[in-house]
């Protein structure tokens, strides 16, 4: 008889942190004002960011795409600074439930649909995330973004059969999109909604 194991898919960028590219926005405005005719960040969120985040677009040319979309005269420290703001802090609850699952039998996986430079603060927050998640599958190595199918596929490859899959996302279209994965989905607002999730999933007293 094989012995079911839980597992959990949080995205990485919504659950464990805090992650919002206006911070990015205002330290470019307190520092030189920032680019211009940039009014918030959304206006980042566009095709290039989107390469940028799957691996199709490189650093150095995302830099220049920036540079001159918003003819911007800056350097690239000033850019990459600001950009670490966008990933700010650990939810350090989140980071203890984790540890907690982990230590009670549960596999970790974890999705991050970060770029290249949010993934590399995330590595500087987290010292090392190998220690709280399993494995991370990141949009970056998959060329994929949620709520892809295929991106959910790739997080589920190399996890425990059988057993209960729980995914957790703060973006109600990725949890939709992973109950059409065939995944249980949690809409993540805190750390006791996402400690009910699992303790419903399973007859277990976390």
């Amino acid at each position: 008889m094989l012995w079911a194991v839980p597992v959990l898919i949080c995205d990485v960028g919504s659950v464990l942190l805090r992650t919002s590219l206006d911070s990015a926005v205002e330290y470019w405005r307190r520092l030189d004002g920032g680019p211009p005719g940039l009014r918030d960040a959304t206006q980042l969120s566009d095709d290039a960011l989107r390469d940028f985040r799957i691996g199709r677009l490189s650093e150095s040319d995302y830099v220049q795409y920036l540079r001159s979309r918003w003819d911007w005269e800056t350097d690239g420290d000033t850019l990459r600074a600001g950009w670490d703001q966008s990933v700010a802090a650990v939810h350090l609850d989140v980071l203890d439930l984790l540890r907690e699952l982990r230590e009670r039998g549960w596999f970790l996986v974890g999705a991050a649909c970060l770029d290249p430079w949010q993934e590399q603060r995330c590595h500087s927050l987290l010292h090392e995330p190998h220690t709280v998640f399993h494995r991370v599958t990141t949009s970056t190595r998959t060329g994929t973004l949620l709520p892809d199918p295929r991106f959910f596929a790739a997080a589920l490859q190399g996890t425990p059969a059988p057993g209960a899959r729980l995914y957790a996302d703060a973006r109600p279209e990725h949890v939709a999109g992973a109950r059409r994965a065939g995944l249980t989905g949690h809409l993540f607002r805190d750390c006791s909604g996402l400690r009910s999730a699992c303790r419903s999933l399973l007859t277990v007293v976390l």
